[in-house]
């Protein structure tokens, strides 16, 4: 996944593909800043028209699903959501749903500085989500299945070591 800032400030941003985008590209599009995007578990109304831009939405009190399809109800072509005070890149889903237009996260630093330049002025962007061959996972819940899986190929391809040599084998490599 990338979103790339045409104007005003030509950069790259570090994103990550939501589980359940679309694998599309939206080029040359404004980005406009909706704030929260919880319209129906919280009450919110979008602080400008999404419709037929990017919609950029602050993460909180209501699921990732929740905020771009209402976003894409109300005519975004595409969605970026920022982290709130959690700061750090983070990997979303939409759950069952899955969007029309590419949906992506980012960092609190990186949407805070897209805000910036669209307070400023009409800010453009190119968002785009493409299918991978991998999966984006984080959190200690699944580093043992992670490990335990790479434990059986190892020791599927490798039938005679035992638990210890199996183990120095993950490490060093």
């Amino acid at each position: 996944a990338r979103v790339t800032e045409d104007s005003p400030t030509p950069r790259g941003f570090t994103v990550l593909g939501m589980t359940g985008s679309a694998n599309t590209t939206v080029a040359d599009a404004e980005v406009v800043y909706i704030g929260r995007g919880c319209t129906v578990t919280g009450g919110d109304t979008h602080l400008t028209s999404p419709a037929g831009k990017v919609a950029l939405i602050e993460r909180g009190f209501c699921s990732f699903a929740e905020k771009v399809l209402q976003a894409e109800a109300a005519g975004a072509i595409g969605t970026i959501v920022h982290n709130d005070a959690r700061a750090v890149l983070f990997g979303g889903t939409l759950g069952g749903p899955t969007s029309v237009g590419p949906s992506v996260t980012m960092s609190q630093a990186d949407g805070l500085a897209l805000r910036t330049d669209i307070a400023a002025g009409p800010t453009v962007v190119d968002v785009a989500v493409a299918s991978a061959d991998y999966w984006f996972i984080s959190g200690t819940s699944f580093s043992g299945p992670t490990v335990a899986g790479v434990a059986a190929l190892v020791r599927s391809a490798n039938p005679g070591l035992s638990a210890d040599e199996v183990r120095q084998l993950i490490i060093s490599t």
